[in-house]
């Protein structure tokens, strides 16, 4: 018989699900300013924050919107990499060594998250990809 049984206590309910925290992007530039976070962005660095959490990382990251809509990401001890959802041509480019970078062009969300596997590896590797 476990303990809470014995205690006449009962598991709690789950809770509803985490409040997720608002998105604080720096702007780089005056002409950046012109740039809100879209709905898929916030998807998208909701998905990175899991990601982290389920490695048991950091969620700590700085943001910074570029001039032309790209959102820049990087960690205290690492460049993680940039990704720009807004406009017509939406791209995505992550580390895959220490010194050389990929670009994935022109996909849906959902195929940009799956790439969130190469942030997650240079955020645990501390940029040592």
């Amino acid at each position: 018989m476990g303990i809470l049984k014995r205690l006449g206590l009962s598991r709690p309910a789950a809770g509803p699900a985490p409040v997720r925290r608002p998105l604080y992007v720096k702007y780089s530039t005056a002409s950046s300013e012109k740039y809100a976070i879209t709905p898929d962005e916030e998807c998208f660095f909701w998905a990175f924050e899991d990601a982290l959490m389920g490695q048991g990382l950091s969620t700590y990251m700085s943001l910074t919107r570029m001039a032309n809509g790209a959102i820049s990401v990087s960690t205290s001890s690492a460049y993680i990499g940039k990704i720009r959802l807004q406009g017509r041509k939406t791209w995505m480019q992550y580390m895959t060594s220490l010194y050389n970078a990929e670009v994935a062009e022109n996909l849906p969300l959902e195929e940009y998250i799956q790439l969130l596997k190469y942030w997650v590896r240079t955020v645990k590797t501390g940029g040592w990809c």
